[in-house]
């Protein structure tokens, strides 16, 4: 008889743990839609789907190319030629003026700062956006 208690929380516990699938999914809420950012007309650097799966590796190249070899520009696949630069090159396109230096709502740590368009996607992602540590410039 004095086992009575134990084996009522055992039970408990176990329905807990049987059930869980059931009552956790609806109890944490859907997922959130994935963004869908405005993006800008005319063509960027390289073709849209390799930018949306490549562009920090274009861009920490860009660095490495920029401050470790001096180089400046950047021939696209198709032989156009940009300057390398994050502020210049990308932020003409997608930000809108002043962008750069918007702080997401609620947030004041220098890395929350940065454009909409790399929010919205960073955000969704819970990747954080350390750009802008460094890249302020006009």
């Amino acid at each position: 008889m004095r086992d009575k208690p134990l084996i009522v929380v055992g039970l408990i516990v176990g329905i807990a743990l049987l059930t869980f699938p059931l009552w956790y999914a609806p109890a944490a809420g859907s997922a959130a839609r994935p963004p869908e950012p405005k993006v800008p007309e005319g063509k960027c650097v390289e073709d849209r789907e390799y930018m949306r799966a490549h562009h920090m590796e274009l861009l920490n190249q860009w660095r490495d190319d920029v401050v470790r070899q001096g180089k400046k520009d950047y021939r696209s696949q198709d032989g156009t030629v940009y300057e390398m630069s994050l502020t210049r090159t990308c932020l003409d396109c997608h930000a809108d003026a002043g962008d750069a230096e918007t702080v997401s709502a609620g947030a004041d740590h220098p890395a929350r700062r940065g454009p909409a368009f790399c929010l919205e996607c960073h955000d969704y992602a819970n990747v954080e956006v350390i750009c802008w540590d460094c890249h302020l410039e006009p």
